[in-house]
C-alpha cells in the first residue's frame, strides 16, 4: 500500500537503506541531500516497507503546500526496488495528497510518462577502455587535448569547499544571481556533507605556473558520477581547462562501471559541450499540475 508520511515521521536510516537496494538509485534522493536541499522541508510517499520511495520537497506559498524541484537536485520521482513498481507510476502520481495545491517536479529517467514534457541529460557510459571513449569524443574535444599536451597542465584534488565556492563566486559573477545568500549557504553546507560522507570529490585545473583555472565539484555515488559545478576564469576558458579536467576524469575512472552523467542542459550551447564528449542524451519526465 502507498502511504503518505510526514517528514517527521520518516525512518531516515531506512529510507537511505531502502534507496541502496533501489534498482535506480540517484544520490539526490537520500534523506541527508534532501534535508540540506529544502532545510527539511519534504514529505513523502512509501510503500509498505520501504521497497519504493517517492520524495515529496514542499514549499509553503501562502499558508499552501506547492511541490517545488530543489535547486541541485536534477532527478527525483519514484525509487523502487522492483520494475513493477516503476510500471506503476501514475498511480504513484494519484497519490500525491490533495492539499499540495500545486505540482512541478522532475522525475527520473527510469519513471516512464510517455505523454508528459522531458528535460534531458547527457551520459557517458565510462566502463569501457579509455581508447574507446576517447573515441568517441569530437574533433573538437581530441584537438583541445592535443593542444592542452604542451601547456603544463596538472589537475588538483581538494577538500576545501570554502575555496571551491569562492573560486565559483570569482568566475560565475551574475550567473549564480539566481541564488540567494541563504542558497549559497545551503550549498556550501551541502557540499561539506557529500565531502565528508566520501559521495563527491573536488577537483581543480592548475595552468603551468600552478594557478587555478577551471574546477568541478563531482558527486561519486551510485554507479554515478555527476557533473554538479563547475567554474572557470577567463583564461581557464582560454585554455579549455575544463575539458581537461573532464577528460582526466573519464581517464581516471575507466573501465569501471559507472556512468558520467553531465546533469543536462536544455541550453543547446552545453548541451553541445557535453556532446563533444561523446554524451548520449537521456530524458526524464517533468511534472506539471494545479490541484
Amino acid at each position: 500500500m502507498i502511504r503518505y508520511v510526514k517528514h517527521s515521521e520518516i525512518d531516515k536510516q531506512r529510507w537511505d537503506d531502502a534507496l541502496e537496494k533501489c534498482i535506480n538509485p540517484f544520490p539526490y534522493a537520500y534523506s541527508w541531500y534532501l534535508d540540506k536541499v529544502t532545510n527539511y522541508q519534504w514529505d513523502a510517499l512509501i510503500l509498505d516497507d520501504y521497497s519504493a520511495l517517492f520524495p515529496l520537497p514542499f514549499k509553503k506559498k501562502f499558508f499552501l503546500k506547492v511541490i517545488y524541484q530543489p535547486f541541485f537536485t536534477q532527478q527525483l520521482g519514484l525509487f523502487a526496488s522492483r520494475q513493477e513498481t516503476l510500471n506503476d507510476i501514475n498511480n504513484w502520481l494519484k497519490a500525491i495528497p490533495v492539499h499540495f495545491v500545486k505540482t512541478y517536479l522532475h522525475l527520473n529517467s527510469k519513471n516512464s510518462l510517455p505523454n508528459k514534457p522531458t528535460r534531458l541529460t547527457h551520459q557517458v557510459l565510462l566502463n569501457r577502455d579509455y581508447s574507446y571513449i576517447y573515441n568517441d569524443y569530437s574533433s573538437v574535444v581530441t584537438k583541445n587535448l592535443k593542444r592542452i599536451r604542451n601547456r603544463g597542465m596538472q589537475a588538483e584534488s581538494s577538500q576545501d569547499v570554502y575555496s571551491y565556492i569562492k573560486f565559483m563566486k570569482d568566475n560565475l559573477g551574475p550567473k549564480l544571481s539566481d541564488l540567494s545568500p541563504s542558497d549559497i549557504d545551503m550549498l556550501q553546507g551541502l557540499l561539506i556533507e557529500i565531502l565528508e560522507r566520501k559521495k563527491g570529490f573536488i577537483r581543480f585545473c592548475l595552468d603551468k605556473n600552478g594557478n587555478r583555472i577551471a574546477g568541478t565539484f563531482i558527486i561519486k555515488s551510485n554507479a554515478r558520477v555527476i557533473y554538479l559545478l563547475a567554474a572557470s576564469t577567463q583564461s581557464g576558458k582560454k585554455a579549455n581547462g575544463m575539458t581537461y579536467l573532464i577528460d582526466n576524469i573519464m581517464t581516471e575512472l575507466a573501465g569501471k562501471e559507472i556512468v558520467f552523467d553531465f546533469e543536462g542542459s536544455m541550453i543547446p550551447g552545453i548541451a553541445k559541450f557535453n556532446k563533444n564528449f561523446g554524451g548520449k542524451e537521456e530524458h526524464f519526465p517533468v511534472i506539471q499540475k494545479w490541484l
